[in-house]
C-alpha cells in the first residue's frame, strides 16, 4: 500500500494529486464546521447538532401551536346561530395559524410588553378583514384574541426554553 502511495506522489501528477486531497480535506472540514456535513459512526460525532436541535424546537412549537389555535374554535361568538359561517370560522382560525407559524418560523418572538402588544394589533386587524359576522367584532371578543395571543406567545417562549 505505501509503495502504491510512494509511486502515485513521486510521479509527474504527485503535486497535483496533493493539492487537490488538501482541497478536499479543507472542502470537507468547513462543510462540517458550517454545520451543513454531520459524520457520525458508532462512537464519534463530528459536526454541529444545533440545526436539529433547531429543528426539533420549531417542531414542538408548530404542533402545540396548531392545538392551540383550534382551541379557540369554541370561544368564537355566534356559533350554532342561523347567521354563522362554520367554514368561515375555520378559514381565520387557519389564517391565524399561518400569521402565529411566521413567528415561530423567523424565530424572533420575545417577552416584552410592546412585542405582545404590536402581535396583538395585527392579529385582531387579520380577523376583523376577514370576519363577516358582526358579533366577532365585539370588545369581549378582542379581550378573548389578546388574552389567546400572549398566551400562546408565553407558551412558544417557554417551548424553546425547554428544548433549547
Amino acid at each position: 500500500m505505501w509503495e502504491a502511495i510512494e509511486s502515485v506522489f513521486t510521479s509527474g501528477n504527485g503535486p497535483f494529486i496533493g493539492l487537490l486531497l488538501l482541497i478536499i480535506i479543507c472542502l470537507i472540514a468547513l462543510n462540517v464546521r458550517s454545520g451543513r456535513l454531520r459524520i457520525r459512526s458508532e462512537h464519534v460525532v463530528i459536526g454541529s447538532d444545533a440545526q436539529e436541535k433547531e429543528r426539533s424546537i420549531i417542531r414542538n412549537q408548530s404542533e402545540w401551536l396548531e392545538d392551540a389555535v383550534y382551541a379557540y374554535e369554541n370561544q368564537i361568538p355566534g356559533q350554532g346561530t342561523k347567521g354563522y359561517n362554520t367554514f368561515r370560522g375555520k378559514y381565520i382560525l387557519e389564517i391565524c395559524y399561518k400569521e402565529m407559524l411566521k413567528w415561530i418560523l423567523y424565530n424572533h418572538i420575545e417577552e416584552s410588553s410592546h412585542y405582545i402588544e404590536i402581535k396583538q394589533k395585527k392579529l385582531w386587524n387579520i380577523i376583523l378583514q376577514n370576519v363577516v359576522n358582526e358579533e366577532i367584532r365585539t370588545d369581549d371578543f378582542k379581550d378573548i384574541v389578546y388574552d389567546g395571543v400572549r398566551d400562546i406567545i408565553h407558551n412558544l417562549i417557554k417551548i424553546r426554553k425547554t428544548y433549547k
